[in-house]
């Protein structure tokens, strides 16, 4: 679709069963779906996209971090070029997305201010991209 714009990977940490780990659904598909829209679109080539997955353990729980960092044009530009696009119209899906993470993390004792950040990529002071942090609790029962 975008004919060959971008590159993307995915790191996910060895150690990360990943038939077994879950994430809840939809919780990385918007800041993606940002990410390429109105970081890596307006480039004229050269955009990359990279999903890690990892897991830490801070006792007596485990966390799963998802990071995903693009080298768009920066939230700024983004902003200035949504802005212009699309007539007024508000997106919620973002908003909806953090909040259902950060209801995660209260419901199960982490502080909702750990477990979301969105930060600007900088270079020498010019936006080279957007880094979004994810810190998820997990939940082993299987």
């Amino acid at each position: 679709r975008f004919d060959n714009l971008f590159i993307y990977q995915f790191n996910i940490e060895k150690d990360i069963d990943e038939e077994n780990t879950l994430l809840p659904p939809m919780i990385i598909q918007p800041f993606i779906e940002n990410a390429i829209k109105h970081g890596l679109s307006p480039r004229s080539s050269g955009g990359e996209l990279l999903i890690s997955i990892y897991k830490r353990t801070a006792r007596p729980h485990s966390y799963l971090y998802v990071e995903i960092k693009d080298n768009g044009v920066g939230r700024k530009e983004a902003n200035n070029n949504k802005t212009n696009s699309e007539g007024g119209h508000i997106s919620k899906g973002i908003d909806i997305t953090i909040n259902r993470i950060k209801s995660t993390c209260s419901a199960n004792g982490l502080p909702d201010t750990d477990c979301f950040e969105i930060m600007d990529v900088n270079d020498n002071s010019i936006s080279t991209g957007t880094l979004i942090k994810i810190k998820l609790p997990l939940i082993e029962n299987f």
